[in-house]
């Protein structure tokens, strides 16, 4: 063999060497890239969930005046239609954040706990306050808190 064709060799074997370690690395940063794409949708996931919890945690301020006091005043309900609507679109931000996730099943399950809770109040607040039994504030209270 002549220096020319082992020259030729060398070069091919070292070229070889760096198409490798490019690949190798090329392949660390593309695992590295998806993993934090996940890990920002994860993020999303967390920030809506706590968007969530604290909709909720404010639409009960008046829906614990309205089953504490005679009756509902008409600035109760609107401070509560203003909350449920700011819970409504909370859910509708997480739901679309974990849509294909096992977590949007559960959303739904909460949804509907969330649903009959808002019921419950409903119906324990258009009676008369003497007509209420004495705890039926703390149970309707009991169904939003297990919903956070």
């Amino acid at each position: 063999m002549s220096i020319r064709n082992r020259g030729i060799g060398v070069i091919s074997l070292l070229s070889g060497m760096v198409f490798v370690a490019a690949a190798v690395n090329l392949g660390e940063r593309w695992d590295t890239f998806s993993r934090a794409e996940e890990a920002v949708h994860l993020e999303q996931l967390v920030q809506r969930e706590l968007e969530l919890a604290g909709a909720l945690s404010v639409e009960r301020g008046p829906i614990n005046q309205a089953l504490r006091g005679s009756t509902i005043s008409a600035k109760v309900q609107q401070e509560l239609d203003a909350d449920l609507k700011a819970s409504e679109d909370a859910f509708e931000a997480l739901q679309a954040s974990a849509a294909g996730t096992p977590a949007a099943t559960k959303l739904s399950d909460l949804r509907m706990k969330l649903a009959t809770a808002r019921a419950q109040a409903t119906a324990i607040w258009s009676k008369p306050k003497d007509e209420r039994s004495a705890d039926a504030a703390a149970k309707v209270l009991g169904a939003f808190r297990s919903c956070l």
